[in-house]
């Protein structure tokens, strides 16, 4: 969905910068910059994976890390001249005062069973879905239903449904068995390529049923 909403942004003319925390990644604490928008200057143990996705996929658009998102902000207004920063996962950050708030849900369960973590999946209370501007359904059934939202949430936020598909790719022979490349050049194929074929399946995602599917 950052890669979604950045692009879109850049498409219709504005200076996009995405801040991520960089979890996992060896310069989420002191933060840093993995791409200004053409060169990417982390590999994904320091940048943390999700974040180097994104550089590698944001052309002309940087991609900062970094625990302290104000600290990243004010770096992308100085030294990128940001018209617009988008935060991935950023709902809870709540230090920094935002002009739109984007929630996502997951349509099978929008509030899983209505503890937040460890007891159960939220992350924020869902008293705080009402600061929400828009809610996002992924993961969406076919037969589109009607899913049932809190009157006092619904009343304050527009909402909208997405559905997961498949994309396949293949890191291209130029770049296959290359150590320290970063990114691989990636291919797209379809799924009519693989019938027949003997696959290993690996999945490093929570969701490893959906994967499955």
């Amino acid at each position: 969905m950052t890669i979604f909403i950045a692009r879109h942004l850049q498409s219709v003319g504005y200076r996009v910068v995405v801040l991520s925390r960089g979890y996992g990644g060896r310069a989420e604490k002191q933060g840093g910059v993995v791409s200004d928008g053409q060169r990417i200057y982390m590999d994904p143990d320091s940048a943390g994976d999700e974040a180097f996705m994104m550089a590698a996929k944001l052309v002309g658009i940087p991609v900062l890390v970094g625990r302290d998102r104000y600290r990243s902000g004010a770096n992308a207004i100085r030294y990128f001249h940001a018209e617009v920063v988008v935060l991935d996962d950023g709902y809870q950050h709540l230090r920094l005062q935002r002009d739109l708030n984007l929630l996502l849900l997951d349509a099978r369960r929008p509030f899983g069973n209505g503890h937040l973590l460890p007891r159960g999946p939220l992350r924020v209370p869902i008293s705080s879905s009402i600061q929400a501007d828009a809610i996002v359904f992924t993961r969406c059934p076919l037969e589109d239903p009607v899913f049932a939202l809190p009157r006092e949430i619904a009343e304050h936020s527009k909402v909208f449904r997405t559905r997961h598909m498949p994309a396949l790719y293949r890191v291209s022979d130029s770049t296959r068995g290359q150590a320290g490349v970063y990114p691989a050049t990636l291919a797209p194929f379809e799924t009519a390529d693989i019938v027949g074929a003997r696959v290993l399946a690996f999945s490093g995602i929570a969701d490893n049923i959906n994967f499955k599917k």
